[in-house]
């Protein structure tokens, strides 16, 4: 169905010939990598705290002690890196996907990614402070 209206062509900071196949790809592959990353590392957890005959902690270890109770053996430990691995996946992979528009010269959707990011960051900072 052909509309009446002329719409005018959306203007973009970017040449008309770029392609974002790359910038997809990246996105793609930063969380899938990540995402897997946390899913191994939540299982490896589970699994030593399972061997270990530890109980599944009902806290969340604070960030700045989790290298110490990983040297110390604590299995839980793992399962709180998991979940920090969960959280700074999208981070990654805004920032790639923001360098990449910047580095194509999309400077609109490059600015755009790393205001995303500044609200990523926000949100990050008041959940680890609270």
């Amino acid at each position: 169905m052909q509309s009446d209206i002329d719409h005018p062509p959306v203007q973009s900071s970017a040449p008309e010939s770029l392609d974002l196949t790359p910038v997809f790809t990246s996105a793609i592959s930063t969380l899938k990598y990540g995402f897997r990353a946390a899913a191994a590392l939540f299982v490896a957890g589970l699994a030593w705290s399972a061997l270990a005959g530890e109980e599944i902690a009902a806290h969340v270890t604070p960030i700045e002690q989790i290298p110490a109770e990983l040297a110390s053996g604590t299995p839980m430990a793992m399962v709180d890196l998991a979940f920090l691995t969960l959280m700074f996946t999208p981070v990654a992979a805004v920032m790639r996907v923001g360098v990449m528009f910047l580095q194509l010269g999309d400077r609109r959707f490059g600015t755009l990614s790393l205001f995303v990011l500044a609200i990523l960051g926000a949100s990050i900072s008041i959940a680890l402070l609270r």
